[in-house]
């Protein structure tokens, strides 16, 4: 085997070694970690957390996967036919589908948690314009919701202020809520992309330890 090719081979098997560590590093470690201390943590802090953990997988599943996958076609056009094993395919093949598997499982989510104004605000506003909805009581004489139409005291001021502060402190916990589902489905999604290119590393391990050997 020629030295060029010995060497493109290792470099694309290295790619490969060092995607797989990094997702199952998110996937098991760092998303997990996230998801523990959510409950002591503020939410600005969790999607910041969050923010960082998605651009870094995003921008080193592009370059490994597209490295990898390039070097190891190369390897396979420019080997000679004798050396074209079916492995270099094989193994060619295992970040473009992470690639998908990604995007199919984790794309939508990954844009509600890097949007500071995203879906899951929506969601929990809806979800607390409903819980409100079906506290309020219509009134008897015009089956309309009662409303008291006098002055305010100082006493309704407050009430209403205390009101203000439970209908945040409600809205913000089903945005909490909300995000940490949205992790829980990008941990899972991670998990996935993992597993396919953690085979597709071990089928180049092999094959190249064939040709080596």
């Amino acid at each position: 085997m020629g030295t060029c090719l010995a060497t493109t081979k290792i470099i694309s098997v290295s790619c490969l070694g060092l995607l797989t560590g990094f997702l199952g590093q998110q996937a098991f470690s760092g998303l997990p970690l996230l998801i523990q201390f959510s409950k002591s943590s503020s939410l600005d802090e969790i999607r910041e957390s969050a923010k960082k953990i998605i651009k870094k997988t995003r921008s080193l599943v592009l370059c490994l996967g597209s490295a990898a996958t390039a070097l190891l076609s190369l390897a396979f056009i420019k080997a000679p036919p004798r050396a074209r094993h079916p492995y270099l395919i094989y193994s060619a093949l295992g970040a473009p589908i992470a690639m998908t598997a990604l995007f199919f499982k984790t794309y939508n989510v990954e844009v509600k948690l890097l949007d500071s104004d995203s879906d899951l605000q929506v969601e929990a506003s809806a979800s607390l314009k409903s819980k409100k909805t079906e506290k309020e009581e219509p009134s008897h004489l015009d089956n309309s919701v009662y409303q008291n139409l006098g002055a305010d005291s100082e006493d309704d001021k407050s009430i209403k202020q205390d009101e203000d502060d439970i209908e945040s402190a409600v809205n913000n916990s089903i945005l909490k809520t909300n995000t940490i589902a949205g992790l829980e489905k990008l941990k899972s999604g991670y998990a996935t992309a993992t597993y396919i290119v953690g085979a597709a590393f071990g089928v180049s391990i092999i094959g190249i330890y064939g040709d080596f050997a």
